[in-house]
């Protein structure tokens, strides 16, 4: 059982830009609201991965791309935790 969850964790999806774009600017306006800095959040090393993942899209005019399938869950859980 704990290779099908490594496993799960490795894979790609394939992800719209601009919905990326979205839910990477929401995430950054909690953070920045929040005065997270790079070494308080636990996700910041995947955040700022994401980020210039979408940027370099962007640059690119890609209009998906591909990410793994828990990373975004992951920071909006983590974003949802420190919420509360």
């Amino acid at each position: 059982m704990g290779n099908a969850k490594k496993k799960s964790e490795k894979e790609l999806v394939t992800v719209d830009t601009n919905d990326l774009r979205e839910r990477l600017n929401k995430l950054f306006e909690a953070r920045h609201g929040q005065g997270i800095s790079a070494g308080r959040a636990s996700g910041e090393g995947i955040f700022e991965y994401l980020w210039d993942l979408k940027e370099k899209a962007l640059l690119d005019r890609r209009s998906s791309v591909d990410v793994p399938s828990n990373w975004l869950a992951q920071l909006e859980q983590e974003q949802g935790q420190l919420r509360h």
